[in-house]
Formats: structure tokens, C-alpha cells, sequence
């Protein structure tokens, strides 16, 4: 695009350049490095024309699925849907021992715990942790796959 200079701002050159694979001494890597860009766009300071430019140029490149484009890379095993169905398992292993102790009311936690573990085939600890599971507790690390929520 004429009249814009990505390379002249000696902030946001080094973060961009790392994004696209190259390394601090000038050599090509082809490693993309997200993290000093991340760190820039998260820290608050106004973003350079040129630079907001750049990332749509690689989110959405004109020249279609040639070269460089920029991705998302989302580990399943960390993220917030995984948290919230281990969670919502933790509650129905709870609730199937909750019902095990309301049957008799006598009956210990032990007796309860081993017969949802012949029901379910769950280990004796995952058992107690889901028994000693509160929600109150599990919001917080929910908030991290979430920023927006409190």
C-alpha cells in the first residue's frame, strides 16, 4: 500500500517481523513467533496504522491461500470446552453419590463411593474429587479461557 512504512517504528518492526519467521539477526527461521507481537497488542499502546494493516493482510490475503497466512492454533486438550464437560462430569459423579447415601441413610461415604465405582468404572480418587467438587471453585478456571467473564 503506498505511503505506509511498516519498518520504520522500532517497536513494532521487531514483533512483526518475528511473527512472519524471521530472526533478530535478519536470517529467515520460518519459525513464527507470536509472542512479541501478543505482548505488544495486549499492553495497551496505540497500534500503528501500518501494523493493523499488516495483520489483515496476513488474516485475509488477497492473493488467496498462498503464502504467508495468519492462524489460530487451538489446543483442545486446554480449553474451555474441555473444562466445562469435565466439570459437568464431576457434577453427575456427585450427584449419582449423593443418591448412593440417600438410599440408606446409614451408609458411609466409602460404601456409597464403591458402589458408583462398580457402576461407572471411575478410579476411588476421581471419585472423591468429584465428591469434594464445588462450582463456586471451578469458575475461576473457566475465566481463564475467558477473559470477559468475571
Amino acid at each position: 500500500m503506498p505511503g505506509i512504512k511498516i519498518w520504520d517504528d522500532p517497536v513494532w518492526r521487531p514483533a512483526l517481523e518475528a511473527l512472519e519467521g524471521w530472526s533478530q539477526s535478519g536470517g529467515y527461521t520460518g519459525k513464527s513467533d507470536p509472542k512479541p507481537l501478543a505482548k505488544l497488542l495486549c499492553s495497551g499502546k496505540p497500534i500503528p496504522r501500518s501494523v493493523s494493516w499488516r495483520l489483515g493482510i496476513l488474516l485475509d490475503p488477497p492473493w488467496g491461500k498462498k503464502g504467508n497466512v495468519l492462524t489460530l492454533l487451538f489446543n483442545k486438550r486446554y480449553s474451555g470446552q474441555t473444562e466445562l464437560k469435565r466439570m459437568k462430569e464431576m457434577i453427575n459423579l456427585k450427584k449419582k453419590i449423593e443418591i448412593e447415601l440417600a438410599k440408606q441413610p446409614r451408609k458411609k461415604l466409602e460404601a456409597a463411593v464403591a458402589e458408583v465405582r462398580r457402576q461407572t468404572g471411575k478410579s476411588r480418587s476421581h471419585l472423591l474429587k468429584a465428591w469434594k467438587f464445588k462450582w463456586e471453585d471451578s469458575r475461576q478456571p473457566l475465566a481463564k479461557y475467558n477473559p470477559q467473564r468475571p
